[in-house]
């Protein structure tokens, strides 16, 4: 059973956020971003805020060994883009967190990110091959686009389920066989035919 302190720090938390409008989260998460990343004003680039409902008190963003309260925090994810670095703050409860792996701010290098994608549209290939029962090599590869997921369906939910609000990157492929087109979604390694509701 909560205390009635954890209670109304729960209560309070939830009431700021409600307060918070999105442009306070965009401050909000550009002050934390420059002090804890040591930027310049506008070095980062240009924030775009996402509203989001958080699972519990980590904001999306646990770190390993820590607990956190299982509490709905309404909140935002606030994204700077600078060039092919992508900075992403989470901001709930009056305060905000640098969400990053480990706070590694650079993307992949673009070699790494092409070799990544050459390897998941592969993948793709011989998945569709193999459920089809054909050969790879008969099968098109019309395009592989980098993206980042909002969520971890990775941008293909499944009707009733619940999904992880985190970001993550990877790959939408499309195949074509036979004058049919395939979609394949993945992270930057396993790829899976997305089959639209």
């Amino acid at each position: 059973m909560l205390s009635l302190v954890t209670s109304l720090l729960l209560a309070s938390s939830f009431v700021v956020m409600q307060e918070m409008t999105e442009q306070e989260a965009i401050d909000l998460a550009t002050e934390t971003l420059a002090r804890e990343l040591h930027f310049k004003e506008g070095e980062a680039g240009i924030p775009k805020a996402y509203p989001v409902k958080w699972p519990d008190s980590s904001l999306g963003c646990p770190e390993k060994g820590t607990s956190y309260l299982q509490v709905i925090i309404p909140g935002y994810r606030v994204v700077f883009r600078h060039g092919d670095q992508v900075y992403r703050v989470h901001v709930g409860g009056g305060r905000a967190v640098v969400c990053q792996e480990n706070k590694k701010e650079l993307a992949a290098p673009k070699k790494e990110r092409l070799l990544a994608a050459k390897r998941v549209s592969q993948l793709a290939q011989q998945d569709l091959a193999q459920q089809l029962q054909i050969e790879a090599d008969d099968i098109k590869v019309n395009y592989v686009k980098f993206t980042t997921w909002t969520d971890s369906s990775l941008g293909c939910p499944e009707e009733g389920k619940s999904y992880d609000v985190i970001e993550t990157e990877g790959f939408l492929v499309e195949l074509e066989y036979a004058g049919t087109t395939y979609m394949y979604h993945a992270d930057t390694d396993k790829p899976f035919l997305c089959k639209e509701l």
